[in-house]
Order: structure tokens, then sequence, then C-alpha cells
């Protein structure tokens, strides 16, 4: 079965913490730069701070996407004023897993989507899986 998830996150060198005061909104993970990687390979390059993952799979991935950015929406002026101060880069990451032989996601998107990205300068970032049909006989 196909799956998809998406999110919104920050990249860049900051504090995540001055990121979840200034925006007041919670992110499911974030790292600071330089900190070690939980499986011990290595640090982290930069700060990240990710926000809204969106596990809910719709084959139209604008669903998906407006649930993630939802809670960003009244916050557009902070997000321009953390771009500002911070230097940093913001993504909208779209992960689908797409099996072979089952129907395929939508993953164009739509005005209000390509105008938030557009307004506040966030990449779509989408890291696409295909994955070949298992035989269950095999």
């Amino acid at each position: 079965m196909n799956t998809c998830y998406t999110y919104f996150s920050i990249k860049g060198n900051f504090e995540p913490d001055d990121i979840t005061e200034i925006l007041g909104l919670h992110p499911f993970e974030s790292h600071k730069e330089g900190e070690s990687r939980a499986r011990g390979n290595g640090v982290y390059s930069c700060s990240t701070w990710n926000f809204g993952r969106c596990n809910e799979y719709n084959v139209n991935v604008n669903e998906q996407i407006r649930k993630t950015i939802s809670p960003l929406l009244d916050k557009i002026e902070l997000l321009k004023h953390i771009k500002d101060k911070y230097a940093v880069d913001f993504y909208i990451e779209v992960v689908p897993e797409i099996h072979v032989g089952e129907s395929v996601p939508i993953l164009g998107l739509d005005l209000d989507i390509i105008d938030f990205c557009h307004e506040t300068r966030t990449v779509v970032d989408i890291d696409m899986y295909v994955l070949e049909q298992c035989d269950s006989a095999d």
C-alpha cells in the first residue's frame, strides 16, 4: 500500500528553541548544529526544526500539505522575520512511498500552497521512494 508523509522544516544555523518561542509552536523533532546524531554517526551539520508531520495518506498530497501548513498560515510575518534574522531555509518535505502497480499520488501543487511557498520563500522537496511489489508467495 502506498504511503506519504509531509512536514515543514527550517534548516540553518540557529537555536531551535528560539524558533519554538517565536512561533509558539512545538516541533515534532529538532536538532542543533553540532549535536551528536542519535546513532553515533557524526554530528548535525546544521540546525533543524521540523513541524506539522502529517501521516494521513491522501492520494491528493495537497490535502496533507494543507494540514501541515495550516497552523503556519497566520504566522507568515513571523516566518519572514525568522528568515531575515537567522538566514535560514524553509522546506515543505513530501515523502511518498509508491508501490509499483498501485495508483500513484497526485503531486501537483494547488495555488494556495504555491502562494504560501512564494510568500515565505519555501522550497518543496519531494523525496520519493518507488518500490517493487512483493509477491506474497516468495
